[in-house]
């Protein structure tokens, strides 16, 4: 876990410091009503753990996208499959989409076998492998972090817990990004 993670854990005692800062939503003291990644600073952090979803998966390419209004936008990539930063993923068909529709784990053994899939994007990426796993807080998709690979068949069970481990771990990051922007601002106020 690199160390700009490692400082994001809270301990108990900050934990109980902060949240008796932050506004009362309808989830209860500590909660805010809505994560919205866009506004929180989450580079180059989230590029290192695209980094490593690419290496512990032997993908060829990762990218994490996040919600930004009514679009779904690639926020950080590795790899030479992985799209460019700034793209607009799908969020009404394809892989991305079914997996920020369903808050599902999707996996594409072979996009070129797949009628669910953009060939031509895949195509253009050179992916045929695809894992796509979404960034949930509580009911909500925050986004999709998603390993690509050229070679068919490249992912298996093993991944897709390692993508669900980070995916996770994503998820606790921007959540705790949040509350300290919004203890922050509360503090500044």
């Amino acid at each position: 876990m690199p160390a700009s993670f490692a400082l994001l854990a809270p301990s108990r005692h900050h934990a109980r410091a902060v949240s008796s800062n932050l506004p009362t939503s309808r989830y209860g003291r500590g909660f805010e009503a809505e994560i919205r990644p866009e506004t929180i600073e989450l580079e180059p952090a989230i590029s290192v753990i695209a980094e490593r979803a690419q290496t512990l998966t032997g993908a060829s390419g990762a990218a994490i996208a996040l919600r930004h209004g009514g679009e779904i936008v690639c926020r950080a990539r590795a790899g030479r499959t992985a799209p460019d930063l700034g793209m607009r993923l799908q969020t009404d068909s394809g892989i991305s989409a079914d997996c920020v529709r369903t808050g599902e784990v999707v996996l594409c053994h072979d996009a070129e076998r797949n009628p669910k899939v953009d060939l031509a994007a895949c195509r253009r990426l050179g992916a045929r492998s695809i894992l796509a796993a979404p960034l949930r807080h509580f009911r909500r998709t925050l986004g999709v972090f998603e390993v690509l690979s050229s070679a068919p068949h490249a992912f298996d069970a093993q991944d897709v817990a390692t993508m669900q481990i980070l995916s996770s771990m994503m998820v606790a990051a921007i959540s705790r990004l949040s509350n300290l922007q919004t203890a922050s601002q509360l503090c500044g106020a």
